[in-house]
């Protein structure tokens, strides 16, 4: 028998059915991505208020730990090319900004986290969070037929907003009834449970996405004083909307 008979070819059919099942992952991805950021990273300085810390100190939990995800970006080319592939990468960043939410988690269970820790936490948020950008962009350029890209990025945008605000208002009623009964403690473990959950399942998700070209062709890491395409990332494709 002919071993090619039990690996019948790709049809035009079957790409199809893939990309749409692609897609339709890409999008609950957002959705799950974006009812983190509602229920989680929104409420982080009031939790900081919350467990005593000053005006200052809430507000630089929402900049600082920042440019610990500039950082972390850098170092993202040379990481998917020793993993050799964009996907890997994605949810290995995503399974571990989950596990960013832990020490909330357990601080609002405890009823109490020192702010040193806090912003660790947030630190390790936005690095691992922030690193996926440039390699969810190069993904979804090798992912995404460019006549279907600015339609579907689109309506995932619009789909994801919709979940951030659901996540946002969830949250703010949560708390609400939390400081009401005299919970709000709880009530902050419970959100930052809810985060921790999308981000695990936006992983999942990402993990079901298929990945034609692990590492696109040209994929090479420029040196810092190297010059490169302008508007161009490390891949050679054009830089889309941020992740």
């Amino acid at each position: 028998m002919d071993p090619a008979s039990h690996h019948p070819p790709r049809t035009r059919e079957t790409g199809r059915t893939s990309l749409r099942r692609d897609l339709r992952a890409s999008s609950a991805d957002a959705v799950a991505f974006s009812l983190m950021v509602g229920t989680g990273e929104t409420y982080v300085p009031a939790f900081a208020l919350a467990l005593g810390a000053s005006d200052v100190a809430a507000g630089m939990l929402a900049s600082a730990p920042l440019m610990s995800g500039a950082i972390l970006q850098l170092v993202s080319p040379r990481a998917v090319r020793r993993l050799g592939s964009h996907r890997r990468w994605m949810v290995l960043c995503a399974a571990l900004q989950a596990v960013s939410f832990v020490p909330l988690l357990l601080g609002a269970a405890l009823g109490a986290l020192p702010i040193g820790v806090l912003f660790v936490a947030m630190a390790f948020y936005w690095g691992t969070g922030m690193a996926t950008g440039p390699t969810w962009n190069t993904w979804m350029e090798t992912l995404i037929p460019p006549s279907l890209r600015a339609r579907y990025l689109a309506g995932r945008t619009r789909r994801a907003q919709f979940a951030l605000l659901v996540g946002m208002l969830a949250g703010a009623l949560l708390l609400g009834h939390g400081r009401e009964t005299n919970n709000l403690m709880p009530a902050f473990a419970l959100l930052f449970a809810a985060a921790a959950s999308f981000r695990a399942v936006s992983a999942v998700f990402l993990s079901r996405q298929s990945e034609p070209q692990p590492l696109p062709d040209g994929f090479r890491v420029r040196t810092f004083f190297e010059p490169g395409s302008k508007g161009h990332n490390r891949a050679g494709h054009r830089i889309g909307a941020a992740r």
